[in-house]
């Protein structure tokens, strides 16, 4: 075992199937932490005691691209998706696995898609996505073009933009399926229209789910919970 300074040393010397046990504490970044290998970065005491964010530079906070890759028991934090690929401020999922997270307060004053967590593939499970925030554009607690989302919490994220939005708490693309969630106190608001203040469906599938207390703002606005 070794004792090292930063997650991204960690990710650099770790080998296949590696556990790495990140101790309490706020680790600052500036660059992404890419997880492109088959290792799993746990934290000692969970979320609440253990927190990753951005700290200086225009960067989102992780991201996770392989099928065998673990990121277990988080707090995400201030992240901003990259100029050059405004997906995920907080977490881009290529693939892999997020559990256990609280995914929160982060924001983009640009064109993202998932301002909290973008999934492309991947699973994403037992985890608050909560108080992030999005100037325009689809998703700003969830944005799902492919993957899973089971027992998740996903609360009080905003989209607010001069143009239409979409799905200010979840937004399901084709091929994505959320199940067994709460999608609550999401709020919409658009200058022209948004739709779905709760979850904006565009041929993904919503299952056993709890849809509550969401709202849209806007000229011609509709679906305060759910629009498909």
């Amino acid at each position: 075992d070794q004792a090292l300074a930063t997650i991204s040393q960690a990710m650099i010397l770790a080998d296949t199937d590696d556990t790495i046990l990140v101790s309490n504490g706020v680790y600052g970044v500036g660059a992404q932490i890419v997880v492109d290998k088959a290792v799993t970065l746990l934290s000692v005491g969970g979320a609440a005691q253990t927190t990753v964010q951005r700290t200086s530079g225009s960067s989102r906070i992780f991201h996770i691209n392989h099928a065998e890759a673990v990121l277990d028991g988080f707090a995400v934090t201030q992240g901003e998706a990259p100029l050059d690929d405004l997906r995920g401020a907080g977490i881009l999922l290529s693939d892999g696995t997020v559990r256990n997270c609280v995914i929160t307060g982060n924001v983009s004053e640009r064109a993202t898609r998932g301002a909290g967590i973008y999934m492309v593939d991947g699973v994403l499970t037992n985890s608050v996505i909560s108080g992030n925030q999005t100037k325009s554009n689809r998703g700003a607690g969830v944005y799902m073009a492919g993957g899973v989302m089971a027992g998740c919490k996903i609360i009080e994220n905003g989209s607010a933009s001069y143009r239409a939005t979409y799905g200010a708490g979840v937004c399901l693309e084709s091929g994505s399926l959320a199940v067994d969630c709460l999608i609550a106190g999401n709020l919409g608001t658009a200058s022209t229209f948004h739709r779905g203040g709760g979850v904006y469906v565009d041929g993904g599938t919503l299952l056993r789910s709890r849809v509550v207390s969401n709202a849209v703002a806007g000229i011609s606005s509709s679906g305060g919970g759910i629009f498909m």
